[in-house]
């Protein structure tokens, strides 16, 4: 049996994360104001249009509530990969949602809208894996 110090199972680790292309996707939204809604596409990594979403993290100012969508393209009927009505200013989703960008443009498309009485500006980041 090999002995493996600390250093080299770190550097093993990241050498599994690197391959396995782990990533983030984030933005802040304009302000919305009660009810108004807002779409956004976000670039992933060059060459992926496919992903697994591990987890999805909101926040906004206190007081403030979202619904938050991810579709597979900008179309108003594209499928909902994933959707929540956050009920309070803070919400982190652990998930394992498979994503496909049907665009095809390597990008993540949101849905936003304001369900809260305080107009705010949201923070949007999606932990995912590239399986492209």
């Amino acid at each position: 049996m090999d002995v493996v110090t600390y250093t080299e199972v770190k550097k093993l680790q990241k050498a599994a994360m690197m391959n396995n292309k782990m990533f983030k996707v984030e933005f802040t939204s304009n302000p919305l104001s009660e009810n108004e809604e807002d779409s956004r596409t976000v670039q992933m990594l060059p060459g992926v249009n496919n992903a697994i979403i591990k987890s999805v993290y909101v926040e906004g100012l206190e007081g403030s509530q979202i619904d938050v969508g991810i579709r597979e393209s900008s179309d108003i009927g594209s499928f909902i990969v994933y959707k929540n009505v956050v009920p309070k200013n803070t919400s982190y989703d652990v998930v394992d949602l498979a994503y496909i960008d049907e665009s095809q443009t390597n990008s993540m498309h949101f849905t936003l809208k304001n369900v809260g009485t305080v107009e705010t500006t949201f923070k949007v980041i999606v932990l995912c894996i590239a399986t492209n």
